[in-house]
């Protein structure tokens, strides 16, 4: 009997078929290795990415402070970096933020964001609460409306008042029920796409000691009685004052660009008392920062000189109350003609007061059959202006 001998077949079989396992193994384990490594500098791309993110939020934040920064030098942040250099003399300005993932002390991403800074004026609506805004007997508002508020009823309109404008709520908001009312508006309602900034406006460096701010004591002006405020010269450098108080009984004339800083600003009486004539043109004004509380009450009007043959221009007057102001309120038959930004304090117009220009509080209340018209001029060129970052994209 014969027979063919098949010993030794299956050893080379088994290191052949060990042998494509261990291709396939290697191929299946550089194939992880690789997609490790894509993934992780995916990681790290958008780690960096998102730190450059934050680097915009710490310029948007300096500028809602009205800081105005050439370099936010390295600021660490987890397990990166970010910096972000403002090109104030471009045109258009810019700003550039760079993120940094690190690891062990070296850099594993960077990534670039770049965005367009805008100048805009702060008044952006004819009257705007920015915890609220109440509105009641037959009080009108001849322009927009607006809040940061997303709470229901943060802006309340009742029956017989009227809004000839848009309105405004919080980013997020529902306006359906931030807003009730809404039938007395003739605009469209919608939700702001960002907060407004609402800080107090900054003082000027000449209203900031040092050098030790001259008290010039309280001004009060009898019935009857005219003073006169020089100012500066037309189209040159404001005149600073400093008051504690200042009561207008009769006529107070301000005859040139000057900035005055009070603590109490109050007008009373009838019958051409209590007047605050501005004999000033557009582009020169006076500013009032009122640290404590403003009262403009009786009848007459604020900011009008016929004289100056010049149509009312609300950018002529400016009254802006610092962070401890807490009240301002326009009550009577007093007329203004001004720009109100007062951020922490609680505005109220009431009577029959007439205001054209903006009103821009913490919250307003507007009470009665007065009157606020939006000055269209102050959407334009004007001292009152905030840095905005727009147009954003990412660089690299």
């Amino acid at each position: 009997m014969s027979f063919r001998s098949e010993s030794g077949v299956v050893l080379p079989m088994v290191l052949v078929f060990m042998i494509a396992l261990t291709i396939v193994g290697l191929a299946l384990l550089h194939a992880t290795v690789l997609e490790h490594r894509l993934t992780t500098r995916e990681v790290y791309r958008n780690q960096a990415f998102f730190l450059a993110d934050a680097g915009i939020d710490h310029l948007t934040y300096k500028l809602y402070l009205w800081e105005q920064p050439d370099l936010i030098d390295w600021t660490p942040l987890g397990d990166g970096q970010y910096k972000v250099d403002a090109y104030w003399l471009a045109t258009p300005r810019y700003a550039e933020s760079t993120g940094q993932r690190l690891k062990d002390g070296e850099v594993k991403a960077e990534q670039k964001i770049r965005v367009n800074i805008r100048e805009e004026s702060i008044f952006f609506h004819a009257v705007f609460g920015d915890e609220g805004i109440k509105m009641s007997g037959g009080s009108f508002v001849d322009g927009d409306i607006g809040t940061n508020s997303i709470e229901d009823g943060a802006i309340t309109l009742t029956p017989g008042t009227i809004v000839t404008g848009t309105a405004d709520v919080g980013p997020g908001g529902d306006p359906s029920t931030v807003i009730s009312g809404e039938v007395n508006i003739s605009g469209i309602l919608s939700a702001l796409s960002e907060p407004r900034p609402m800080n107090p406006y900054p003082l000027p460096p000449q209203l900031i000691p040092p050098p030790p701010l001259v008290d010039s004591g309280p001004l009060s002006i009898g019935g009857g009685d005219v003073e006169d405020i020089l100012g500066g010269p037309v189209g040159g450098p404001p005149e600073y004052y400093y008051y504690s108080e200042i009561t207008v009984n009769g006529i107070l004339n301000i005859d040139g660009p000057a900035t005055i800083l009070v603590d109490r600003l109050r007008t009373q009486g009838g019958g051409g008392a209590g007047l605050i004539n501005i004999n000033v043109s557009w582009p020169d004004s006076v500013i009032f920062y009122v640290t404590d509380e403003a009262t403009l009450a009786g009848s007459g009007i604020v900011n009008v000189n016929e004289a100056l043959g010049a149509e009312q221009d609300a950018r002529t007057l400016y009254i802006y109350g610092t962070e401890t102001c807490s009240s301002i309120s326009f009550s009577g038959s007093r007329d203004l003609v001004a720009a109100v930004y007062a951020p922490e304090a609680d505005i109220s117009c009431t009577g029959t007061s007439y205001l054209f220009g903006s009103v821009m509080g913490n919250t307003v209340d507007v009470k009665g059959n007065p009157e606020v018209v939006y000055d269209p001029k102050l959407g334009g060129p004007t001292v009152a202006s905030i840095f905005v970052l727009r147009d954003w994209r990412q660089v690299s």
